[in-house]
């Protein structure tokens, strides 16, 4: 994935991109066209790098968002939502395996250490962004549940193992922001098939 954002100038790890101290149009364009043919949103580091890429941009190229939404197909609310985490989250706090949604929660803290100390916690415990949220407004992380829980008062349908019923909805559960949105699939694939 990096090779084709390294060719441009720009080089990256897996929280961050970094970029030459002089980038001229065409170079930052192609780097915004590299980052639109990796097309895999599954991956972590890649709102990360969307995110650098237009924090980079900012002052010298006005247009950056038209063509961000052009190259990548994400809405511009995405997008500053990818800019406004990049630019309020430092490299250094930054955490691999935590998504960039649980990084937005922590972005409006002024304190970096309490920034660094929530992302631990969250990376140690499992926590969503919903338990993030709670954890910054002084409340204790519990695990969300949904409303009702499905009954089966009848014989499901089809009996089928794990491995069918997951590569049957990989695609939705890649789509998932978190733990709870993946469960809340299981769950609404599980009534639909009762």
């Amino acid at each position: 994935m990096s090779d084709l954002i390294n060719t441009a100038g720009a080089t990256t790890d897996e929280i961050s991109m970094q970029f030459p101290d002089k980038l001229n149009w065409d170079q930052y364009e192609a780097i915004g066209k590299s980052l639109a043919q990796i097309a895999d949103f599954s991956n972590v580091s890649l709102p990360w790098y969307i995110g650098d890429w237009l924090n980079y941009g900012e002052a010298k190229y006005p247009d950056r968002y038209n063509q961000a939404v052009k190259f990548t197909g994400l809405a511009y609310s995405t997008l500053c939502n990818y800019a406004y985490t990049s630019r309020h989250v430092p490299r250094h706090v930054r955490r691999p395996t935590l998504g960039i949604s649980i990084h937005h929660e922590v972005a409006s803290l002024k304190d970096t250490e309490r920034q660094d100390e929530l992302l631990r916690q969250a990376e140690e415990n499992g926590w969503s962004k919903q338990e993030v949220r709670a954890a910054i407004k002084g409340k204790a992380p519990t695990k969300a549940l949904p409303d009702k829980m499905p009954s089966f008062d009848k014989e499901p349908k089809k009996l089928i193992t794990f491995e069918e019923w997951y590569s049957e909805h990989e695609e939705d559960l890649a789509q998932a922001e978190d733990e709870f949105a993946a469960y809340e699939i299981v769950w609404h694939a599980a009534r639909r098939s009762t």
